[in-house]
């Protein structure tokens, strides 16, 4: 997809959620994740023998935004009041790098994301 498509396309606010681990006073584990970051966004469903060849097969969904550095698999996307969970992220343009990223997310957590 040419990049000049790709901009108007971007009609959604996703926020990049963080996660973030703490212990209290008994040593019980509290996770939480705080706001990183709320970008632009393409949402596409998508599903079946493109998703399985990218080595994502359980991704129901491709969130493409701008490049952003340090985004991974442990953080989370919310958009529309869902929790979106990363299962991949690609660079769609390897001839031109560092301008789009995909984010293959599903509404349920990968199983192949480890704590």
């Amino acid at each position: 997809m040419k990049s000049k498509r790709r901009i108007g396309r971007l009609r959604h606010r996703v926020t990049i959620k963080r996660r973030s681990i703490e212990y209290d006073e008994v040593g019980q584990v509290i996770e939480t994740y705080t706001d990183i970051k709320t970008v632009a966004a393409a949402i596409e469903t998508f599903g079946g023998k493109n998703l399985a060849q990218q080595g994502v097969a359980d991704a129901s969904l491709i969130v493409t935004i701008r490049h952003l550095a340090g985004l991974t698999p442990y953080d989370l996307l919310a958009c529309r009041g869902e929790i979106l969970y990363i299962g991949a992220i690609i660079d769609p343009e390897p001839d031109h790098p560092g301008r789009w990223l995909e984010v293959y997310c599903s509404k349920e957590p990968f199983e192949n994301v480890e704590d």
